[in-house]
């Protein structure tokens, strides 16, 4: 949207947009995946995706809707999982599991079957900080 004002974008922009000033006025965008609201002119989450928290208690990887409060299990028995990474621009996330000293990565819809889950390294014995940043994910 274009906002017609003598003051600069940095003073008058909406949050977490993008805004650029021009001459007389500035427009301000959204980022990726973010659209402007009409009333408020801020920057909400494109509809259908809802803040969640993903967390493992060693033995399973879990999900919480922050929003609808659901409550799901993303990967079940697993042994020793100690590390989690999701990129949500790909929608994968990534795993380690000190037992089998691998590190795993699956798309997040999948990632409950076995059968979608690619192995990164194998049974390699380096701390958990180095074989991550191997992977190129850090």
């Amino acid at each position: 949207y274009l906002w017609r004002h003598r003051m600069s974008a940095r003073t008058q922009m909406p949050a977490a947009s993008i805004c650029v000033n021009y001459k007389g006025y500035f427009k301000c965008e959204c980022h990726p995946g973010y659209e402007m609201d009409t009333l408020t002119k801020n920057c909400k989450a494109v509809a259908g995706r809802s803040p969640s928290l993903i967390f493992t208690n060693r033995h399973e990887v879990r999900r919480i809707d922050l929003v609808k409060r659901d409550y799901s299990r993303l990967i079940p028995m697993l042994k020793n999982v100690v590390a989690l990474d999701v990129e949500v621009a790909t929608n994968r996330i990534y795993w380690c599991d000190l037992s089998y000293r691998k590190i795993y990565s699956a798309y997040m819809d999948k990632a409950s079957n076995p059968v979608e889950q690619d192995v990164l390294i194998d049974k390699h014995a380096a701390p958990l900080p180095r074989a991550w940043r191997w992977t190129g994910f850090h």
